[in-house]
């Protein structure tokens, strides 16, 4: 069949929508609980088990750093193995995980199964979204992957407090089995909505046109249906040092928002503050967090540099509040809690955004997930250093100095790369690059 009659047989399709919620409920249930939830479990365990907040806080370290290494890996899967069927591999690997997690009496064993769910965290946290989105939606593309994104915020918020509530009256073991069977039940349904491409069901993307699709194809009027847009190819955007500089923004955003997260609970506990109240300030972070990636999106629709100032800003104006939370009360804790949410979700959505606005999206699939080994490496050894710093210091006033410095060189990072950028994108339509 010619390539002209293959493209007029698509059809415009809502599916991307389903993509969209499918892609929502397993980030939400997943990370929610395993990762951005894991916050609430770290005093309880800690205590029953006798060890410092570093020591058990190493296996968030692991599980970021097996992401890292996996997620090359997971890139190229994605592209082999129907959606549904991937997904649903994770769903089972962190499900089960959370499972065996209520029957561990060894600090050791979290390491272990820190592994796990490194391997289980891939496409939930960085895929589902991002990569399936950009599969899906030919516009409002940062908007809907930011949208889809802040459901790791939605998942926490949901699952924050109900754990604390549990694990006040029933314990932290029976919790993570709560968790488990969550993940199970909701995740996999879920991933059964899953399709790898729109034209795996005949479909155009969402706000795509037939004429685009023609002219879009690598040989119009041949038989190759291989569809190329707009952009440099990944392996001349690696080397650049334009990619470098994202690189180090998004793991220095990373380890100052994403390891501090963990600690919110703790935080708040030390203000003197009830394990309710800290479990809520947990919630109200993730708010934030929840807020900033489609309002982040949005933004980077329009204008890269405005969405990078916006979460850099967040990001230091929340470190100064909670530097001052301990003498002001409550409200402040919640204050700093939803403004520094806003910073954190900076991490995947600024920096997906960025390569996108800078090198187009032409094999953005194939960069991605080496963007995000830095958001991996980043938040997993933040965990741990602001469990060494709070040990060390004795509270967290020098964990908040710490993320006000790293923010503001994150961003002098973000802006230098979208400066020197944006020659890029006058080469996307050159053959070649």
């Amino acid at each position: 069949m010619a390539d002209s009659e293959q493209t007029t047989q698509l059809r415009s399709s809502k599916y991307g929508y389903v993509i969209v919620v499918s892609a929502c409920v397993m980030t939400g249930v997943t990370v929610g609980t395993a990762m951005n939830g894991a916050g609430i479990f770290l005093r309880p365990i800690t205590e029953d088990l006798g060890i410092g907040y570093a020591t058990l806080a190493l296996y968030l370290t692991i599980l970021h750093t097996t992401k890292a290494i996996f997620l090359p890996f997971a890139g190229k899967l994605i592209d082999k193995i129907d959606v549904r069927f991937f997904g649903a591999g994770s769903i089972v690997l962190n499900g089960t995980s959370l499972l065996l997690m209520s029957t561990f009496t060894q600090v050791w064993q979290f390491y272990v199964i820190g592994v796990v769910l490194g391997v289980g965290m891939c496409f939930p946290t960085y895929m589902a979204g991002p990569i399936m989105v950009a599969r899906w939606f030919k516009r409002r593309v940062g908007f809907w992957i930011g949208f889809t994104n802040t459901f790791t915020g939605v998942g926490a918020v949901v699952f924050a407090p109900i754990g604390g509530l549990l694990i006040a009256a029933n314990g932290w073991q029976f919790t993570y089995v709560v968790y488990g069977i969550v993940v199970l039940a909701m995740g996999l349904a879920a991933a059964m909505l899953m399709r790898s491409y729109p034209a795996d069901i005949g479909a155009l993307r969402v706000g795509e046109t037939v004429d685009e699709v023609q002219a879009a194809r690598l040989n119009p009027g041949s038989t190759d249906t291989k569809i190329v847009d707009p952009g440099i190819t990944a392996k001349r955007a690696r080397k650049s040092i334009v990619f470098k500089l994202v690189f180090v923004f998004t793991a220095i955003i990373s380890l100052a928002t994403g390891g501090t997260m963990q600690y919110i609970s703790p935080m708040a506990e030390s203000y003197g503050f009830t394990i309710a109240i800290a479990a809520l300030a947990l919630s109200i972070t993730n708010v934030g967090n929840m807020i900033g990636k489609p309002l982040l999106g949005a933004i980077a629709d329009k204008n890269a540099t405005v969405a990078l100032t916006v979460g850099c800003v967040c990001g230091v104006s929340g470190s100064l509040i909670f530097l001052s939370a301990g003498m002001l009360g409550s409200w402040s804790i919640f204050l700093g809690a939803v403004i520094f949410g806003v910073s954190a979700s900076s991490c995947i959505l600024v920096s997906a955004m960025t390569i996108r606005f800078i090198f187009g999206n032409r094999e953005y699939e194939e960069l991605y997930p080496y963007l995000m080994i830095a958001v991996s490496l980043g938040a997993g050894f933040g965990a741990t250093l602001v469990g060494y710093i709070r040990d060390f210091t004795g509270g967290f006033i020098g964990v908040f100095w710490f993320d006000f410095v790293m923010i503001i060189i994150a961003f002098c990072c973000g802006f230098s790369a979208i400066r020197l950028g944006r020659k890029y994108r006058n080469e996307w339509h050159v053959v070649g690059v």
